[in-house]
């Protein structure tokens, strides 16, 4: 199991993707989007969750000003006779 970061800065920023589409009128229309990435926190207040940072830099369950003590990738876990969903 990986351990917890302490460096908050190391945490995953996410990412922007960019979609093409056809338009109505037979053009293409690009999108850009921002993707979080989920990582496991650990808060001040002793409580684990899912969180991710948003594109303007807070993160996702927390205060405006706050954010985790310490992270770790999220890892979905896998059925040990079944494997993955």
């Amino acid at each position: 199991m990986t351990k917890w970061n302490f460096d908050i800065s190391e945490a995953p920023q996410g990412r922007h993707s960019v979609s093409t589409y056809k338009s109505r009128s037979g053009g293409t229309i690009e999108r850009s989007d921002f993707v979080p990435e989920k990582v496991w926190g650990a808060t001040k207040c002793g409580k684990v969750g899912v969180t991710y940072l948003l594109e303007s830099g807070r993160w996702s369950g927390y205060a405006t000003g706050e954010k985790p003590i310490a992270w770790m990738p999220y890892e979905v876990p896998t059925h040990p006779d079944y494997g993955s969903a």
